[in-house]
């Protein structure tokens, strides 16, 4: 059983990451050079037009043919002992955007910020791209971005919304939302997210730590009921937001088309209302 320094141990971690990081900044800089970098933003708006929609919302495989002929179009090129030829120019890619999506961009360059913008737009989907596309967003918190990139940034977290993401993805959709509604860039957004999520069912799998505080100030026979569930099935009630005091059925109701795009507003709404919490101009059930 370990018995060290659990906190310690992470610090150097971070420390040794962070050495890593410096160490590799000047060969990185090459790697994400300006015209690297626009040469893979073009051939993913290509392959965002020649990609066919798999059976499953997580197949690789649409992409991976899709990138590949766009790349060829753009100068790109398998190694003649390439083992797949036709995966070899997808997983550059995806080497590209998982190095794009590390931590301190060579410098707050616009291609870079293109870049990142195209890769949620497109919403391409790789190995491992939820992660990526998580922490891209997260880059383009910090990075200075205009009114026009704003206006493309608010067309995918609502798209998030209504046609859901992965969770990794979402969870950096939801921080990116607060900061720039926190910073004034969407005020509009909570409002839109507000309307969406009414009728939410909210069952306590998805329950924060302000959830939580409100249940455990509800009647025993209603805590009773929303514990029913669970880890091997659905949960069988929970509270429809905003109304935080009405028990309701849950179950396969949760499942709907109608109930996820209210559950993913709210879940949005919440990271926005934890940071900014007079976000709403009208009360609610958060209060």
């Amino acid at each position: 059983m370990w018995t060290g320094d659990l906190s310690r141990t992470l610090r150097e971690m971070q420390e040794q990451n962070r050495r890593r990081r410096e160490a590799d900044a000047p060969d990185r800089a090459l790697r994400l050079s300006p015209d690297i970098t626009e040469r893979w933003t073009a051939v993913l708006r290509d392959a965002s037009t020649l990609v066919v929609p798999g059976r499953r919302p997580c197949d690789t495989a649409p992409w991976i043919a899709a990138i590949h002929e766009a790349g060829l179009r753009h100068g790109f090129a398998p190694h003649p002992d390439d083992l797949v030829p036709k995966t070899t120019i997808a997983s550059r890619l995806r080497n590209f955007i998982e190095d794009a999506a590390l931590p301190a961009w060579p410098d707050p360059r616009p291609d870079l910020i293109e870049f990142a913008l195209t890769v949620l737009e497109s919403d391409v989907m790789l190995f491992r791209s939820g992660y990526a596309k998580r922490h891209l967003a997260t880059r383009l918190r910090h990075a200075p971005l205009t009114d026009a990139d704003i206006a493309r940034l608010d067309a995918v977290l609502r798209r998030a919304v209504t046609r859901g993401t992965g969770l990794e993805e979402y969870r950096g959709y939801a921080k990116l939302a607060a900061h720039l509604v926190a910073t004034g860039r969407l005020p509009d957004l909570p409002d839109w997210l507000a309307t969406r999520a009414e009728g939410a069912i909210l069952t306590l799998d998805i329950a924060d730590g302000h959830l939580w505080r409100h249940i455990a100030s509800l009647p025993e026979s209603d805590l009773d009921a929303l514990s029913r569930g669970g880890i091997l099935r659905a949960y069988r009630h929970g509270l429809a937001w905003p109304d935080l005091t009405t028990v309701v059925s849950a179950g396969k109701a949760v499942t709907t088309t109608d109930q996820r795009i209210r559950r993913n507003a709210w879940r949005m709404l919440d990271q926005i209302l934890r940071r900014v919490p007079a976000a709403l101009d009208h009360p609610t059930g958060q209060g």
